[in-house]
């Protein structure tokens, strides 16, 4: 009788220790991390934040260029001229890129060309019936707006596979973002390569203009207040000087928006948040 009084007093410990230590538990520990969503606005924005990290004027008197790669062929400027899908940033950054890619696999828009070829020059069509075809195709395959307002980097990458497999083509994805270092070198090759950059990032200051003279630099800015995916096609990376003094080190990536205002500018990795960096190569 004793004996299993004793048990029963002491499983009864054992169960209200391994519950202690279960409120003692990091929260952390027991609650998945939230997956981002692209191209829905931002509950609370930080505009001002955002402003306060860019200086939009800069003087200098010497700069040092490290990084400076475009593609050979300017992107197309898409974005949603029916304005029928709602935070659909991801549906439009990938019509970027079929698009883009359109002009060296020919069936990946079906009886469309994107492109005119004037001599060695080359201008991609404006938005048409054809080009929200694929739009709207991406969207359903991205399943934006599905789950949460927007969609996810996985839900782009992987509805943006779904139709180029469809298509009968391969897509491959090169991350060059490694925890919070970025492999510019990389990107300036995926860029050499012919094959664009996607790029993940929160709310963040769009610019319009960009200006840099031997001493001066001047940028003209737009805030957009939604976590978003641009579509990169250059990358700038230069040092500023006074003297022999290192003022700060600037990484401009030249981009396709998928808005309607700017519809290319820039984006200043150091100012922003970014999520993620991939080469998208389709083949």
């Amino acid at each position: 009788m004793k004996l299993n009084r004793l048990n029963k007093i002491s499983l009864a410990m054992i169960v209200f220790m391994l519950c202690l230590l279960a409120l003692c538990l990091p929260v952390a520990s027991v609650q998945a991390e939230q997956p981002i969503y692209y191209g829905a606005p931002n509950a609370a924005p930080n505009r001002v934040t955002a402003q306060a990290l860019m200086s939009n004027n800069l003087t200098y008197t010497s700069k040092q260029v490290l990084i400076d790669n475009e593609l050979s062929v300017m992107l197309p400027q898409y974005y949603d001229k029916a304005v029928i899908f709602p935070n659909g940033c991801p549906a439009v950054a990938g019509t970027i890129l079929i698009g883009y890619y359109d002009l060296y696999k020919e069936n990946l828009i079906p009886n469309f060309t994107s492109f005119i070829k004037r001599g060695s020059n080359v201008i991609f069509k404006p938005i048409g019936n054809e080009i929200q075809a694929v739009m709207s195709d991406l969207f359903d395959k991205m399943n934006v707006n599905k789950v949460q307002l927007g969609a996810t980097k996985d839900d782009f990458k992987l509805g943006l596979k779904d139709y180029v497999q469809s298509k009968g083509y391969n897509i491959a994805y090169n991350s060059y973002l490694n925890s919070t270092n970025i492999d510019y070198n990389a990107i300036a090759n995926s860029l050499n390569n012919g094959n664009p950059i996607a790029v993940f990032t929160g709310a963040c200051n769009i610019i319009s203009e960009l200006n840099i003279g031997d001493t001066s630099l001047k940028m003209t800015t737009n805030y957009n207040n939604t976590n978003h995916i641009f579509i990169a096609s250059g990358i700038k990376r230069i040092n500023f000087y006074n003297g022999n003094s290192l003022i700060r080190t600037d990484t401009y990536l030249k981009v396709s928006t998928g808005l309607e205002n700017p519809f290319s500018g820039y984006i200043l990795l150091e100012n922003i948040r970014i999520d993620d960096i991939i080469g998208v190569v389709i083949d």
